[in-house]
């Protein structure tokens, strides 16, 4: 794995927070999980991308990839509610309409990658394999999951419908998902916490979106230390 630049000084920049934070933070580290990721596939509506994030971070998910092809992902604040400060998405270009190197990034992560699709015959909610980790692909709003997701997945997973419509709002689509695997999690005998080197990241990645001019502290720190060596 490697290594968050400036983690080094994860000490030194964590002093800095107040113990309110230092607590709250050692609280809520304790729930977050890798163990299942998502990938959302060229979001059209900043307020869908914006309600994916407030969602992931209420049910403790850290692991977020956004696939950037025809779209760029945007948040719109007032729905976030600041949620992109504790989740922060991973942006994963496509290059010239191919998907293969992008979703060779989250496999090589050790994820599988489970498309989520009405159309798709798959596991529901309820049997769907969460022993190892696995990364599930959310459509867009326009057009679904691209073909290529579709081809490369490992799985799928739907939700059943009983209406005239044939499918949900993706930002819908995310919530009841990540409530319904977030609860299996728990529930059952699945290794789904971080490590402590994976807490460790966590918390950096927290302190330096809190503390003002934290990446300017970093970057002193660093040039600091090339000196002295």
């Amino acid at each position: 794995m490697q290594e968050i630049e400036g983690i080094e000084f994860f000490d030194r920049l964590y002093d800095l927070l107040t113990d309110h934070k230092k607590q709250l933070f050692s609280k809520l580290v304790k729930d977050r999980t890798r163990h299942i990721a998502w990938l959302a596939d060229n979001l059209y509506h900043e307020q869908n991308a914006s309600a994916i994030i407030r969602t992931a971070d209420c049910f403790g998910f850290c692991e977020i990839y956004v696939l950037e092809d025809k779209y760029r992902y945007k948040v719109n604040e007032e729905i976030a509610m600041g949620a992109q400060k504790w989740v922060c998405p991973k942006a994963l270009h496509v290059e010239n309409g191919k998907y293969e190197s992008a979703l060779n990034i989250i496999k090589s992560k050790g994820y599988r990658l489970i498309a989520a699709s009405p159309h798709a015959s798959g596991n529901t909610l309820e049997d769907l394999d969460l022993s190892a980790p696995l990364c599930i692909a959310l459509g867009s709003e326009r057009h679904g999951l691209h073909p290529e997701i579709m081809q490369q997945a490992d799985g799928f997973v739907m939700i059943p419908m009983v209406g005239f419509t044939e499918s949900l709002n993706v930002s819908v689509t995310a919530g009841i998902l990540m409530y319904r695997l977030r609860k299996r999690l728990t529930e059952e005998n699945i290794p789904w916490q971080l490590t402590p080197e994976q807490e460790k990241e966590q918390l950096f990645e927290w302190a330096v979106k809190t503390i003002p001019n934290a990446h300017k502290m970093i970057k002193r720190w660093l040039e600091e230390k090339t000196k002295n060596t």
